[in-house]
């Protein structure tokens, strides 16, 4: 509950600081600012996870596997250009009989996009993810946890207008994560500093109010 309302205010904050700068970035040009909502599933990235489960093995990649996300979208009234601006929960994990794994982390994305073509929008961007966290329990075994930070990420993102307020998004994130620290049960393990490649391609919905 308290993680929710951290997220919740978060953003709350996020919108009342970032929209009067992205219509200062527009200047005296922009038309409009609209809250915006996203989501979509994204796949790629190193293997930072298998867990051996009843079913075979589960494994999860760094770049997966579910984003949601809500912030503001600014777009100009005369030039062809927006910029969104989002806060994002991206996710990947499951349960099992004998275990379970999670693996998630908060990125801010700014993204700016051309709407000079008609029902589409092409866009480039910049993302920066909080720290990721991953935990591995399984039955027998001793707890995994790592912390991971992330580097500056490029966005390159198309998006076809499915209604003047909805667009199908296909969206790919060049990014890479640093693990930083480890633990097994209570050992734990500091300055890996090992390079993990997190890069990913998603099919995101966005909406526009």
């Amino acid at each position: 509950m308290r993680t929710a309302l951290f997220r919740t205010l978060s953003l709350a904050g996020l919108v009342a600081v970032a929209a009067p700068a992205l219509a200062d970035t527009m200047g005296s040009d922009a038309q409009q600012i609209r809250f915006v909502v996203h989501g979509g599933l994204t796949m790629g990235g190193d293997n930072i996870s298998t867990v051996q489960t009843d079913d075979g093995k589960d494994k999860i990649k760094a770049g997966g596997l579910f984003q949601v996300g809500a912030g503001i979208l600014a777009q100009a009234g005369t030039l062809p250009l927006a910029a969104q601006l989002t806060y994002n929960y991206h996710a990947d994990g499951d349960s099992y009989e004998n275990g379970s794994a999670s693996y998630h982390r908060q990125p801010i994305e700014l993204t700016f996009f051309y709407t000079g073509i008609e029902n589409w929008r092409l866009g480039a961007g910049v993302r920066k993810s909080g720290s990721a966290k991953l935990k591995v329990e399984q039955d027998g075994y001793a707890t995994v946890r790592g912390t991971l930070e992330s580097d500056p990420a490029l966005i390159l993102e198309a998006g076809y207008a499915l209604s003047p307020s909805a667009w199908l998004s296909a969206r790919y994130v060049d990014e890479s994560y640093t693990l930083k620290s480890a633990s097994v049960g209570n050992a734990s393990i500091k300055g890996l500093n090992e390079k993990i490649n997190a890069s990913h391609a998603g099919v995101f919905i966005t909406f526009a109010f």
